[in-house]
């Protein structure tokens, strides 16, 4: 964990405890170490500091390119653990950055599963980016649900509300556990994995 990465996780968590009384279920499923993919529902841009202020370890993301045009904003995110992608393209530098974290480093990554932002505040479709990932590393899986940065910090608005949001970790998945046909072609493979682990997000968002 960087020296920046330290102070922002404490100021934010500091912050958010503060104005959204912040809760965290299940903290204790997310492995102190080894290679993690945090999977997750996405709802606000607050979304990815409430999932990296709460646990004690460092949590990588990635992030599309145009956040990094300012060179001392993109400078920031970097030392943050945020790796830039292009949006709509498959770049193979990116990927190797992102297996090089999960394989060699056994770091921990958050893949927002949706891939974007829902503008409704209900659950989207997965997109098959995260089995790819988890397929690719075999990495440990841990479903997560963040309930309430909706209606926190809604897509279109600039207003911050101060509602209660609680994060909720659910108990790691192995791939061993999800049931897929060898048969399949590897993009199908990919689907049937970020179905199986939406599944247990929308088990996550049925709790009160």
């Amino acid at each position: 964990m960087t020296l920046t990465y330290a102070i922002t996780r404490i100021i934010s968590f500091t912050l958010f405890k503060i104005l959204f009384r912040i809760e965290v279920v299940g903290k204790e499923n997310v492995p102190a170490k080894g290679s993690v993919l945090v999977a997750s529902n996405h709802a606000s841009y607050l979304d990815p500091v409430l999932l990296g202020c709460v646990l004690d370890r460092m949590v990588y993301f990635v992030a599309r390119e145009s956040l990094f045009k300012n060179k001392m904003f993109g400078a920031l995110l970097r030392s943050l653990g945020v790796i830039p992608i292009k949006r709509g393209a498959f770049d193979k530098n990116v990927f190797k950055t992102i297996f090089d974290k999960l394989i060699e480093e056994e770091k921990c990554l958050c893949i927002f599963i949706e891939g974007t932002r829902t503008k409704t505040g209900e659950l989207g479709e997965p997109k098959p980016g995260l089995g790819f990932i988890a397929h690719k590393t075999n990495s440990v899986i841990v479903p997560a649900y963040i309930k309430g940065s909706f209606d926190a910090f809604p897509r279109g608005t600039f207003i911050i509300r101060p509602v209660k949001i609680k994060v909720f970790y659910g108990k790691p998945i192995l791939l061993s556990e999800i049931k897929i046909d060898e048969n399949m072609v590897e993009h199908e493979k990919c689907k049937v994995i970020s179905n199986f682990v939406m599944e247990r997000i929308k088990e996550l968002k049925a709790i009160r």
